[in-house]
């Protein structure tokens, strides 16, 4: 099973099986390009790959993608400015790497920099949250850990070489699939940031979040995607909005019970209801009442 560099609220890992059962009802996928468009930690992508002709790796989170894209270019330098964050660690460098996005030349910083800044910050900060302010800006406090370990070479050279047959975008979801990208018979795996199930869900990823509207466009555009002939599967909590959302996708194995292991407060982190949904019967459906036409 594929390690990810990050701790990431959400993470799928325990989730993979599950996930690779839905992908096991998809026949020719080796010509199909797979689709992650929330990506986040990376760990569905890296999982999955090698099943595909092709991956597309989308996070709206610049920070995210362009740590990937330092990874699949420049894996090594980053592992050695790691290596340097590591042996500086404590509260004052913690705090000193944390308001490099208040400078105003912060956008200039290289790239190897900047991604050493996410991980370390990822793996050092309170609960491995990910979590930004009105105006982009982390601000998630250190954690109580006394030993650190911020990176593993080994899994850095594993996940470069998985992203060499990767492209990473930096895109809203819709923008991919309102201009036709995904084809008939691609797969596209959907992760948003959850539905709120209360007012301490934790949503937080972009500086504006992601709304109730947001979850109702996205559900529009799995139907879309639906009609097109492209396999979707998604993740979510479980709510009155997404059993609305996705009724028509739902089967007796979509309600799944999950551990969240990254929350804000131990009580986020208990055992909860999720779903896990798929078109697969419905294209395959779609696909065999036009060969009849």
């Amino acid at each position: 099973m594929s390690k990810s560099i990050l701790k990431w609220a959400g993470g799928k890992t325990t989730l993979l099986p599950k996930i690779k059962v839905r992908l096991d009802k998809i026949s020719n996928k080796e010509n199909a390009i797979f689709y992650d468009l929330f990506a986040g930690g990376g760990s569905v992508s890296f999982e999955f790959s090698s099943l595909f002709k092709h991956t597309v790796l989308n996070d709206i989170n610049k920070e995210i993608t362009d740590l990937y894209k330092v990874i699949k270019s420049n894996p090594l330098e980053l592992i050695e400015k790691l290596l340097e964050y590591q042996q500086k660690h404590n509260k004052d460098f913690y705090y000193k790497i944390r308001s490099l996005d208040r400078d105003q030349n912060y956008k200039q910083l290289d790239g190897i920099t900047k991604a050493a800044r996410t991980i370390y910050l990822n793996k050092t900060c309170f609960n491995g949250l990910y979590r930004v302010n009105s105006k982009g800006q982390f601000n998630v406090p250190i954690g109580r850990q006394a030993k650190i370990k911020i990176y593993d070479e080994m899994v850095f050279m594993e996940i470069h070489k998985k992203l060499q047959n990767i492209d990473i975008t930096n895109h809203d979801f819709n923008y991919l699939i309102n201009n036709n990208v995904p084809k008939p018979g691609d797969v596209v795996y959907i992760d948003p940031p959850y539905d709120k199930i209360s007012d301490n869900s934790f949503v937080e990823y972009s500086t504006n979040g992601f709304s109730s509207y947001d979850q109702e466009r996205l559900a529009k555009d799995v139907k879309t995607l639906t009609e097109r002939g492209v396999y979707v599967i998604v993740s979510n909590s479980y709510t009155e909005r997404t059993k609305k959302l996705y009724a028509e996708f739902f089967d007796k194995n979509s309600i799944i019970k999950v551990r969240r292991l990254i929350g804000a407060s131990v009580s986020s982190r208990n055992q909860v209801d999720e779903i896990l949904v798929d078109n697969i019967k419905q294209v395959k459906e779609n696909v065999n009442k036009n060969k009849k036409t």
